[in-house]
C-alpha cells in the first residue's frame, strides 16, 4: 500500500467512525497494490550498489520524469536492503540520445557504456503504446549482465485500464490509487530486472516478482530465487568474476530439483550460465549466443568438429534465420566455414606431398634397378635398347673414373689382348654412340 494513501485512510478512519465512511475505506484498499517486502529481512549494515542511469528523449520530456524515478529505485532499495543486504545509490543521471527499435535498446546501452565503476547501467526509455502486463515487454535483462531497460509509465493506456477496475471515487482518491499503482508496476518492473541480472529465474507464482506476467499483488521473490539473487549479489559486491559467478549459480540451481520455476526459462539460464564456463575453459570470452540455441549451438559445433560441415551449416542457417543480426551466430558461421578453408588447404598440401615423394621414391627404385643392370655389363658395350641407363648418374661416374684413373682405360684385358687394351675405354651406360664407336674400333684392328 501506497505510504500516502495508508496515511490518509489512517487520517479518515479515526476523523470519523461512521459505518459508512469504514466501507469506503474498505473499497479503497481493496483497490490498492500490495507492499513489496522481504519475509526474513537480512541482518546487518546494507552494503551500497551503484546505478549509473540514462534518460532518452521521450522520457525526459515526461513531466516530473527524474523525481519519479527516484521515487522508484529508492521504493526498490526499501525493498533489497532487507531481502539480501544492499542499499541502491544513483551515481548519475544522464542525458541519451537513443533512437530506434526499443529491442535494440539493450545493445545500444551496452555499447554506449561498458558498466565500468558501477554494479549496474540502467537505461529508462518510451513508454509503451498501450498498457500492458508482459514483463518481457516493460523492460530487458540478462543473466550475469550489467546492463537493464527499463520502459516508462503509459500514462493514458494505464490509467484508462485502471479506471476500468476502479469504483466510483472522486479525483483525489482516483488520483492516489493510480499513483500507488505506477509507483508499483514501475518498482517490481525493476526488481525484476534486476534480479535477472543476478540469475533469478521466471516463477510460477503469480504472486513472486519474477512471475513472466505483472500483477498489483506481487510481494517479493520465493526462497528459491532469493538464494540465488543473495549468491550473486555478494559475488558482485566483493568484484567476483563473472565465471566465478556462473558456476556458483549453476551450482546452486542444480542442486536440488524445484517445482515453482519455469521450466523454459530455467532452462534458458542454465544455458547461458553453462556458455559462459564453457567459454572460460576454452580461453575465450562468453558470446551472445541467445540461451534458448544453447543446445542447438553445441550440436552444431560438434558436427563442425566430426567433419559433418554441410549438416552444422544447415542447422546453423536455421539458427541465425530464427536470429537474424545476432553478431556470435554470424562469427560463428565464419569461424565453420574457415576452418573448412583451411582443413581443405592442408589437406590439399598433404596430398601434393604425398605424390612427390611417392614420385621420388618410384623414381629411386627405378634407378636402383637400372643401376644393378648396368653393374652386370660393365664389360661390353650397352645395347641401344637400353639407353636410359644414362639418366642414373652418368656424369658423376665419369667424372670419378676420370678422376680416378686419370683418363686410361682400367679394364682387364679379355681374350682380345691388346686390340681391346688399345680401345678407349667404354662406360656402362654410354649408349649408341659408344656401340657405334666400339664396333669401328674393332674393325680397324682386323684390318691392321
Amino acid at each position: 500500500m501506497s505510504r500516502a494513501v495508508a496515511c490518509a485512510l489512517a487520517v479518515l478512519t479515526v476523523a470519523c467512525s461512521g459505518p459508512q465512511l469504514k466501507e469506503h475505506v474498505a473499497d479503497l484498499s481493496k483497490n490498492l497494490p500490495a507492499t513489496l517486502e522481504a519475509e526474513r529481512p537480512k541482518e546487518g549494515d546494507p552494503r551500497t550498489v551503484t546505478i549509473r542511469v540514462y534518460a532518452d528523449p521521450a522520457v525526459r520530456a515526461l513531466p516530473k520524469w527524474k523525481d519519479e524515478l527516484t521515487d522508484q529505485i529508492d521504493y526498490a532499495s526499501q525493498l533489497l536492503t532487507p531481502l539480501v543486504g544492499v542499499k541502491l545509490q544513483v551515481e548519475k543521471v544522464n542525458e541519451w540520445a537513443r533512437t530506434g527499435d526499443p529491442s535494440a535498446a539493450l545493445a545500444q546501452l551496452r555499447d554506449l557504456d561498458k558498466g565500468d565503476g558501477v554494479t549496474w547501467v540502467l537505461g529508462v526509455i518510451a513508454p509503451n503504446d498501450s498498457a500492458t502486463k508482459v514483463m518481457s515487454e516493460l523492460g530487458a535483462a540478462e543473466p550475469l549482465g550489467h546492463h537493464v531497460i527499463l520502459r516508462s509509465w503509459a500514462e493514458k493506456p494505464e490509467t484508462d485500464a485502471l479506471a476500468a477496475t476502479l469504483p466510483d471515487l472522486k479525483d483525489a482518491e482516483r488520483g492516489e490509487l493510480i499513483n500507488a499503482h505506477r509507483r508499483h508496476k514501475q518498482t517490481v518492473v525493476l526488481v525484476h530486472m534486476l534480479a535477472a541480472t543476478l540469475g533469478a529465474i521466471a516463477e510460477t507464482d503469480p504472486q513472486w516478482l519474477q512471475n513472466p506476467t505483472y500483477s498489483p499483488k506481487q510481494v517479493g521473490f520465493s526462497e528459491r530465487n532469493r538464494e540465488l539473487i543473495q549468491l550473486a549479489v555478494d559475488e558482485r559486491v566483493s568484484d567476483g568474476a563473472t565465471e566465478s559467478i556462473a558456476k556458483k549459480l549453476l551450482e546452486a540451481i542444480e542442486k536440488s530439483e524445484w517445482g515453482g520455476w519455469v521450466a523454459a526459462d530455467k532452462e534458458q539460464v542454465v544455458n547461458r550460465l553453462r556458455n559462459v564456463i564453457d567459454a572460460k575453459r576454452a580461453g575465450k570470452t562468453a558470446t551472445d549466443i541467445p540461451p534458448a540455441a544453447y543446445d542447438q549451438i553445441t550440436r552444431i559445433k560438434e558436427l563442425a568438429r566430426q567433419g559433418k560441415i554441410d549438416d552444422a551449416m544447415a542447422e546453423l542457417d536455421n539458427v541465425v534465420a530464427a536470429y537474424p543480426g545476432n553478431g556470435a551466430l554470424t562469427q560463428l558461421k565464419c569461424d565453420i566455414l574457415l576452418k573448412v578453408r583451411l582443413r581443405t588447404s592442408e589437406e590439399r598440401r598433404e596430398a601434393e606431398a604425398t605424390r612427390a615423394a611417392s614420385a621420388a621414391r618410384r623414381e629411386g627404385a627405378r634407378c636402383v634397378r637400372t643401376s644393378e643392370r648396368a653393374g652386370t655389363r660393365r664389360s661390353r658395350p650397352a645395347h641401344p635398347r637400353r639407353r636410359s641407363a644414362a639418366r642414373c648418374g652418368r656424369p658423376e661416374r665419369r667424372a670419378r673414373g676420370a678422376a680416378e684413373g686419370g683418363g686410361q682405360d682400367r679394364q682387364p684385358a679379355g681374350r682380345r689382348g691388346s686390340r681391346v687394351a688399345n680401345r678407349d675405354p667404354v662406360l656402362p651406360g654410354d649408349g649408341l654412340a659408344d656401340l657405334d664407336r666400339g664396333r669401328a674400333r674393332e674393325g680397324q684392328a682386323r684390318q691392321g
